[in-house]
Protein backbone atom coordinates (compact mmCIF):
# COMPACT_ATOMS: atom_id res chain seq x y z
CA UNK A 1 0.00 0.00 0.00
CA UNK A 2 1.10 3.60 -0.74
CA UNK A 3 -0.60 7.15 -0.21
CA UNK A 4 -0.60 9.72 -2.51
CA UNK A 5 -0.44 13.03 -1.92
CA UNK A 6 -1.61 15.62 -4.51
CA UNK A 7 -0.92 19.30 -5.09
CA UNK A 8 -3.12 21.27 -7.39
CA UNK A 9 -1.36 23.48 -9.77
CA UNK A 10 -4.22 26.41 -10.24
CA UNK A 11 -2.78 27.29 -6.36
CA UNK A 12 0.41 29.04 -6.37
CA UNK A 13 0.81 27.61 -2.72
CA UNK A 14 0.43 24.48 -3.68
CA UNK A 15 2.64 24.59 -6.68
CA UNK A 16 5.29 26.23 -4.37
CA UNK A 17 4.63 23.20 -1.76
CA UNK A 18 5.17 20.55 -4.46
CA UNK A 19 8.11 22.27 -5.82
CA UNK A 20 9.39 22.34 -2.02
CA UNK A 21 8.96 19.03 -1.71
CA UNK A 22 9.85 17.20 -4.64
CA UNK A 23 13.31 18.56 -4.22
CA UNK A 24 12.85 17.48 -1.14
CA UNK A 25 11.75 13.93 -2.14
CA UNK A 26 14.70 13.82 -4.92
CA UNK A 27 17.25 14.27 -1.75
CA UNK A 28 14.88 12.24 0.52
CA UNK A 29 14.99 9.25 -2.04
CA UNK A 30 18.56 9.25 -2.68
CA UNK A 31 20.02 9.60 0.55
CA UNK A 32 17.42 9.11 3.36
CA UNK A 33 17.74 5.79 4.92
CA UNK A 34 15.99 5.40 8.41
CA UNK A 35 14.02 3.24 9.48
CA UNK A 36 12.11 5.88 11.15
CA UNK A 37 11.78 8.22 8.17
CA UNK A 38 9.20 7.67 5.98
CA UNK A 39 10.21 6.93 2.50
CA UNK A 40 9.23 9.21 -0.82
CA UNK A 41 8.77 6.39 -3.74
CA UNK A 42 8.19 8.35 -6.78
CA UNK A 43 6.39 11.59 -7.96
CA UNK A 44 4.73 12.28 -11.11
CA UNK A 45 3.35 15.51 -12.66
CA UNK A 46 0.71 16.37 -15.10
CA UNK A 47 -0.67 19.79 -16.62
CA UNK A 48 -2.85 19.90 -13.59
CA UNK A 49 -1.85 18.30 -10.84
CA UNK A 50 1.43 17.21 -9.13
CA UNK A 51 1.67 13.52 -6.63
CA UNK A 52 3.99 11.97 -4.48
CA UNK A 53 4.14 8.90 -3.40
CA UNK A 54 5.01 7.76 0.00
CA UNK A 55 4.40 4.69 2.23
CA UNK A 56 1.40 4.66 3.35
CA UNK A 57 0.61 4.93 7.52
CA UNK A 58 -2.32 2.50 8.39
CA UNK A 59 -3.01 4.41 11.61
CA UNK A 60 -2.55 8.17 10.44
CA UNK A 61 -0.83 11.08 12.19
CA UNK A 62 0.36 10.90 16.20
CA UNK A 63 -1.72 13.56 17.03
CA UNK A 64 -5.16 11.24 15.44
CA UNK A 65 -3.52 8.55 17.62
CA UNK A 66 -2.91 10.52 20.56
CA UNK A 67 -6.47 12.04 20.41
CA UNK A 68 -8.29 8.62 19.57
CA UNK A 69 -6.00 6.49 22.64
CA UNK A 70 -5.42 8.74 25.02
CA UNK A 71 -4.51 5.83 27.84
CA UNK A 72 -1.76 5.00 25.78
CA UNK A 73 0.82 4.12 28.60
CA UNK A 74 4.14 6.15 28.87
CA UNK A 75 6.66 2.98 28.27
CA UNK A 76 4.60 3.48 24.07
CA UNK A 77 5.39 7.62 24.50
CA UNK A 78 8.91 6.44 25.77
CA UNK A 79 9.95 4.69 22.30
CA UNK A 80 7.87 7.16 20.13
CA UNK A 81 9.90 10.08 21.28
CA UNK A 82 13.25 7.44 20.95
CA UNK A 83 12.24 6.64 17.72
CA UNK A 84 11.82 10.51 16.78
CA UNK A 85 14.83 11.52 18.31
CA UNK A 86 16.68 9.05 16.46
CA UNK A 87 15.63 9.93 13.59
CA UNK A 88 16.39 13.66 14.17
CA UNK A 89 19.82 12.97 15.13
CA UNK A 90 19.99 10.90 11.80
CA UNK A 91 19.14 14.12 9.82
CA UNK A 92 20.90 16.51 11.59
CA UNK A 93 24.60 14.62 12.13
CA UNK A 94 24.46 12.67 9.21
CA UNK A 95 22.79 14.96 6.16
CA UNK A 96 23.30 17.67 7.85
CA UNK A 97 19.93 18.65 7.47
CA UNK A 98 16.78 20.26 9.41
CA UNK A 99 13.48 19.54 9.11
CA UNK A 100 11.83 22.79 10.30
CA UNK A 101 8.37 21.80 11.03
CA UNK A 102 8.46 18.49 13.31
CA UNK A 103 4.75 18.54 14.74
CA UNK A 104 2.60 15.58 15.82
CA UNK A 105 0.89 15.89 12.08
CA UNK A 106 3.75 15.17 10.42
CA UNK A 107 4.83 11.92 12.62
CA UNK A 108 3.32 9.18 10.95
CA UNK A 109 1.94 5.41 13.30
CA UNK A 110 2.89 2.91 11.14
CA UNK A 111 2.10 0.29 13.74
CA UNK A 112 0.96 0.28 17.48
CA UNK A 113 0.22 -2.09 19.84
CA UNK A 114 -1.02 -0.87 23.23
CA UNK A 115 -1.33 -4.31 25.17
CA UNK A 116 2.72 -4.77 24.14
CA UNK A 117 3.66 -1.51 24.82
CA UNK A 118 4.93 -1.06 21.05
CA UNK A 119 4.95 1.57 18.55
CA UNK A 120 6.75 2.31 15.01
CA UNK A 121 6.44 6.51 14.24
CA UNK A 122 8.43 7.57 11.04
CA UNK A 123 9.11 11.42 10.29
CA UNK A 124 7.50 12.77 7.20
CA UNK A 125 6.95 16.01 5.24
CA UNK A 126 10.32 17.73 4.52
CA UNK A 127 8.83 20.76 2.57
CA UNK A 128 10.27 23.24 4.61
CA UNK A 129 13.59 21.17 5.31
CA UNK A 130 16.76 22.91 5.07
CA UNK A 131 20.19 21.44 4.52
CA UNK A 132 23.60 22.37 5.10
CA UNK A 133 22.20 24.46 8.66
Amino acid sequence: PVALKQYDHSQAQSLNAFISEIESATFNSKLIRHPNIVQILGAYQTNRNSFILTELSDHGNLLKVIKDQPQLSITTKIKACIQILTSIQYLHSSLNTVHRDIKAENILVFAINPQRHSILVKLCDFGISSKNF
